[in-house]
Formats: C-alpha cells, sequence, structure tokens
C-alpha cells in the first residue's frame, strides 16, 4: 500500500482559490440633489460645476436629458480545482449583488434645468459575503 505524501485535505486547500471583491463605476451622486439643482433656476453650467460631467446625454426636442450613474457590486467567488493533470474545476460558488444609483436632469431649450429625479439603490447594498 502506498501512501501520497502530501495529504488529501492539504492538497483541497491548497488547490481552492477565493475572491471577494466590491468594485465600483462612475462617481457617486450626491445624496441630497436638491441642494444643487433648483428648477427654474440652475443653469447647465452651474450642473456641471456641481456634478460633473454626466454619465449620458440625451438630445430632446425641448432640452437635454443629463443622467448621472452610480454602480456598485459585489461578488465572491470559491473555486476548487485540479490545476495539474485534468485543469478542471471541482466546485464553484460564486455570488454576485449590484445595485444602482440614477439621477436624470431635465434641461429645458434655455439650457435651465426643469426637474429631476433620483434613484438611490446602493444605500440598501449589502456587505460584501464571505463564501
Amino acid at each position: 500500500m502506498s501512501r501520497s505524501p502530501i495529504p488529501s485535505a492539504a492538497l483541497v486547500a491548497a488547490l481552492a482559490g477565493c475572491t471577494i471583491g466590491r468594485y465600483e463605476r462612475f462617481e457617486p451622486i450626491p445624496a441630497d440633489p436638491e441642494t444643487v439643482l433648483v428648477p427654474g433656476k440652475t443653469t447647465k453650467a452651474e450642473v456641471l460645476a456641481e456634478l460633473g460631467a454626466p454619465t449620458e446625454i440625451h438630445r430632446q426636442w425641448d432640452g437635454d436629458l443629463f443622467m448621472y450613474r452610480y454602480v456598485r457590486r459585489n461578488i465572491a467567488t470559491l473555486e476548487i480545482a485540479e490545476p495539474y493533470v485534468t485543469r478542471q474545476s471541482l466546485f464553484v460558488y460564486d455570488s454576485k449583488s449590484e445595485r444602482h444609483d440614477r439621477l436624470a436632469v431635465f434641461f429645458d431649450r434655455r439650457g435651465v434645468v426643469s426637474g429631476f429625479g433620483i434613484t438611490l439603490g446602493t444605500e440598501k447594498m449589502p456587505a460584501v459575503e464571505k463564501p
């Protein structure tokens, strides 16, 4: 009876990989845009100075629309693989969660804010889960 030089548990532990991360895309949206955006008063130049460049600009017949977007993504991955002979994954666990904040700023033809709407989804973002 031959005995393996490396115990099975040590082999599995050595071949397991774990990734935990949080990724963010674009800039966070100010929590209270009402301090910056006053319909009928705030100009396009003032919005750009306070909030920076929008993620998207939509041209409309009665004025422009600036879209600001912030994306937060949590990921957790655990992989157990055999990297030498078969190079196959034996077990993979993936957990992903993604939330968005969106701010839409509407302008009239003169370039003055006519209205805005905000959705804050990242406030309820769960903590990064460990596999």
